[in-house]
């Protein structure tokens, strides 16, 4: 089967994002990464307005911080080793159906072919082509701040979320091997103040300002099963952030883009042969391997979005839930088995911040 993969920038090329991927990605690689590896990971740290803060006991490997640059090119090397041709400075312009195959026009030539994975981000031409025209519901902004800074030493191998700071979303700091990516992740509704959101966000927390003014900001398709997405359609495949396949609960996006371009390469593998589409075998795949762990993390991030400093309370006075959480973060668990454990964890944290507000009333 001959593969082509077309990348409109020359690689290694920049791509805004935190880099924090979980230790399980090491299991989709066959490949060393560890050029790419800023910082590995074993802590992490969830604070409330840094008042109150739960942190996570340090495990072996949590998983790793990685520049994502380097990663993006050693994928690609991968894939060239692997047989593929790889075609860099290469455009996409139109996607069409002509005759029983799919052709693509890039600002270089015209390529026709059986099978296409679009994994070409949120707002690619490949996720508008099947119909989604629906923007992504969240935005992400990030800056690089030198570790010269205290807040930031105290993050060396230990990632941070810090909530409270944002009308909603949260902010993060994840560090690196000279500096720290902080940003925020903002609903999409507050695009427009996101500079000032990330600069009073700095400012909370003790770091200099300047930064926000080179801030880059990037899409954050966050899952959810209410937005009508198309994944599949024919030989037309989605995987990663054009399918909005991103952890609701802390924007992770990188493990499910390479689990679902996976399932996309052996779907198409497993029909390419028989002339039969490949959207089938992909659509009972993702309903096996991705969309039921994606919509049981969708579930917990309901009372976090809504409800963050009621749902802080109840995860740092309840330390059962707080170590299974962890867990679901370190790849130990996952979010179906922490629902499964506390399938009515969203009504306890709305019974929760009831109690709360009934009680300020009566003391009044």
């Amino acid at each position: 089967m001959n593969t082509l993969a077309l990348e409109k920038k020359t690689m290694p090329r920049h791509k805004t994002c935190a880099g924090g991927i979980p230790a399980k990605v090491v299991d989709l690689l066959d490949f060393d990464f560890s050029a790419a590896i800023e910082q590995e990971i074993n802590g992490a740290v969830i604070s409330y307005r840094q008042i109150k803060s739960v942190e996570m006991p340090r495990e072996e490997n949590l998983g790793y911080v990685v520049n994502r640059a380097v990663f993006d090119h050693l994928l690609a090397l991968r894939a060239g080793r692997a047989g593929a041709a790889i075609n860099e400075g290469e455009t996409v312009r139109t996607i069409s159906k002509h005759d029983h195959l799919i052709e693509v026009k890039t600002n270089r030539s015209t390529y026709r072919c059986r099978a296409l994975i679009g994994a070409d981000g949120a707002q690619g031409i490949t996720t508008r082509i099947l119909g989604c025209s629906a923007p992504p519901a969240s935005i992400g902004l990030e800056v690089y701040v030198p570790c010269e800074h205290a807040l930031i030493r105290n993050h060396v191998h230990k990632l941070g979320f810090y909530f409270g700071y944002l009308p909603d979303g949260y902010g993060w700091i994840f560090p690196r091997r000279q500096d720290a990516s902080i940003g925020i992740g903002i609903p999409m509704k507050y695009a427009r103040r996101a500079r000032s959101l990330l600069v009073d966000f700095l400012e909370a927390l003790g770091l200099p300002r300047d930064p926000a003014l080179h801030a880059k900001g990037h899409a954050l398709p966050l899952f959810s099963p209410l937005t009508r997405r198309p994944f599949c359609r024919g030989n037309i495949l989605l995987a990663g952030d054009a399918a909005s396949f991103v952890d609701p609960v802390t924007g992770e996006g990188i493990y499910w883009a390479l689990k679902s371009g996976e399932e996309a390469a052996r779907a198409i593998s497993a029909t390419l042969a028989t002339g039969k589409h490949a959207a089938g075998v992909y659509t009972a795949a993702l309903g096996r391997h991705i969309l039921p762990e994606l919509r049981a993390a969708w579930k917990v991030s309901l009372p976090l979005n809504a409800f963050p400093q009621a749902s802080f309370n109840f995860f740092q006075s309840n330390e059962r839930i707080r170590k299974m959480h962890f867990q679901v973060m370190a790849g130990h668990l996952s979010y179906i088995d922490l629902l499964a454990q506390v399938p009515r964890m969203p009504l306890i944290i709305m019974k929760s911040l009831l109690s709360r507000l009934f009680r300020r009333k009566t003391s009044l």
